[in-house]
């Protein structure tokens, strides 16, 4: 961790990362009062510091949104003093509290469009066997469980036989919401279907809608867009 002139702070997720933040310090109390902050106000972090000697320092150790400690106990964070200059080697790459949300984001949302995938990949295989569509999970034998912390499964046949919906629905404030359409296609040498993996435009927890029938094509629901 380096306290950086004017307020800077970097603490280092990696050997070559580090996240970037501020804080500041009150010296009129005791014990004295240090605020850190990433990202947006609310994650501020309200704690208290003292140096033991000149070469240690020490702060309550807290999380965002909680009081103030008025003491030190056994959540006390230790540190020592390794340089005399507080600068950020240039090896190490600068990461915002932002780009580490983003990264969260996309892992979870990847869940969500990578299970719709294989949903759809296994109604079509479920239909060349048996004709038909099916709207229960486990008959499809690939393990996925019909809920999980970040997203919700399940399947809807809106006409028997020629179309079925495949949704991950959101759990999570935040995340996009995903669906697959699987439908039978007119063709001469036997049963085949077509598919297609759509993605909400927007953050959303409501159950995906059916998809557009409109003018005999089949197409994403109003407010999801086709992923290629």
């Amino acid at each position: 961790m380096i306290f950086a002139p004017e307020g800077i702070l970097y603490l280092f997720i990696s050997p070559s990362e580090a996240l970037e933040g501020t804080y500041t310090i009150d010296s009129t109390t005791q014990p004295k009062h240090l605020n850190i902050s990433f990202g947006e106000a609310e994650q501020v972090i309200s704690t208290i510091f003292e140096f033991p000697d000149t070469d240690r320092l020490q702060f309550a150790n807290s999380s965002p949104g909680e009081p103030r400690p008025t003491e030190f106990g056994n959540r006390t964070l230790r540190l020592r003093k390794t340089a005399e200059v507080a600068t950020l080697p240039q090896n190490v790459v600068v990461v915002s509290s932002d780009d580490i949300e983003t990264e969260e984001k996309t892992a979870k949302q990847s869940e969500g469009k990578t299970n719709v995938g294989a949903m759809n990949r296994a109604q079509q295989a479920f239909f060349l066997e048996e004709s038909q569509f099916t709207d229960a999970l486990d008959e499809l034998g690939i393990g996925i469980a019909p809920e999980t912390e970040t997203y919700k499964y399940n399947l809807v046949v809106i006409e028997e036989g020629k179309l079925v919906q495949t949704l991950a629905t959101s759990k999570k404030e935040g995340l996009k919401s995903y669906t697959g359409i699987v439908f039978a296609t007119d063709e001469s040498q036997g049963k085949m279907s077509q598919t297609l993996l759509c993605e909400s435009d927007e953050p959303t927890q409501a159950t995906p809608p059916q998809p557009n029938t409109e003018e005999g094509a089949i197409a994403c629901p109003s407010g999801y867009t086709s992923l290629k």
